[in-house]
């Protein structure tokens, strides 16, 4: 019997194998698991901007954006119901009048709203007709808890709710908002505010669904002009305010910071469970244990990545610029199609579909 000990990501394993008296150790691809990590091309085939992409599942998703020629914003909504095998243009066209879309936020399958460059808010209720439903602040981001039930921030007065699914909207008491998210019970809610110290934010919550916020905590020494947030649960969330990232396990009641260094290129993470995600045009970074550790690797994505998303510790997808979409897979070892984007180190452990780092 020998014992053997392995490191991975800062992780250090052991276990004790039996092997009989003479035979040989197996050779090295024997032992090496047969999964790796990749980012496979699932792309839009026309040369446009991709602005934002929302999965609703592993296969059910959209994507929008613009394409800018002589006919005008080339504004258009698409659709996959495959992984991104295939798409269809939902509404608009890259070759047409439309104005750009810039954002996209479902709360399942049908109910989904995307916001155009001019604040008008577009909803669909069927997951394929979209309708105007109202006006938004453009740059900034929305939220919705239900079919009905939603939220924009208006940076320079507060947060504003509609009830009635984005058509009528009323202006709430909360000064300068930056930032809002949900964690997926839909009820608890977690805003930035800007302080009178514009180094300094305030983090309030409310937990049912937005009728009433607290303050919680005041960050200090903080980039408030460029923050965005995500909660992964009710009580585990991330702050990036710039180039520094932190994070809470205590529902927003302190904060610490995250062991991982912020690509350049990032405006925004996203975490679902306890796999997080922030990816560059270069950079790929993750956490598999709710941001306990962080991985970096180097991913040569073609074109400068705008968005991305995370559903699981196996699917993902990053989009961008030239109609770039790739979809993160986990695939068998000898798996390949062209194109694809194999993530160094990411081979070694497969545990609960994801790969672990070397």
């Amino acid at each position: 019997m020998f014992s053997t000990v392995v490191m991975c990501g800062g992780i250090t394993f052991s276990a004790q194998t039996r092997r009989a008296t003479g035979r040989p150790p197996a050779p090295a691809s024997a032992r090496h698991a047969p999964f790796k990590a990749i980012f496979e091309p699932v792309n839009y085939p026309q040369d446009v901007d991709i602005s934002d992409v929302f999965f609703v599942d592993a296969e059910v998703g959209w994507a929008c954006g613009h394409r800018l020629t002589g006919a005008g914003d080339g504004g258009f909504i698409i659709a996959t119901r495959d992984g991104g095998r295939t798409w269809s243009v939902q509404f608009g066209d890259p070759r047409s009048p439309t104005r750009a879309f810039t954002q996209l936020f479902f709360v399942d399958a049908t109910h989904g709203w995307a916001t155009q460059v001019d604040g008008t808010l577009l909803r669909t209720t069927d997951g394929m007709r979209w309708t105007t439903a109202g006006a938004v602040n453009s740059a900034s981001p929305i939220v919705f808890v239900s079919q009905e039930k939603g939220f924009f921030l208006d940076r320079g007065r507060g947060i504003h709710t509609t009830l009635d699914g984005g058509r009528t909207w009323r202006l709430g008491n909360l000064c300068e908002p930056e930032a809002i998210a949900f964690a997926p019970d839909n009820a608890t809610g977690y805003a930035v505010t800007r302080m009178p110290d514009y180094n300094a934010a305030a983090i309030i919550k409310t937990t049912d669904g937005g009728e009433k916020w607290t303050l919680i905590s005041v960050l200090r020494d903080l980039n408030v002009s460029d923050v965005s947030l995500v909660f992964s649960d009710p009580s585990t969330g991330y702050l990036r305010a710039g180039a520094a990232l932190k994070m809470t396990s205590d529902g927003g009641r302190t904060w610490r910071a995250a062991s991982a260094m912020v690509p350049y290129d990032v405006s925004k993470i996203a975490a679902a469970g306890s796999v997080g995600w922030m990816v560059g045009s270069h950079e790929f970074r993750c956490t598999l244990d709710g941001g306990k550790r962080w991985t970096a690797r180097y991913v040569e994505f073609p074109a400068h990545v705008v968005t991305f998303t995370v559903l699981s510790p196996d699917t993902g997808y990053v989009a961008g610029s030239h109609g770039m979409i790739y979809r993160y897979r986990i695939v068998p070892f000898d798996y390949a199609v062209p194109h694809m984007l194999a993530i160094p180190g990411m081979t070694t452990f497969v545990a609960d579909g994801s790969v672990t780092p070397d």
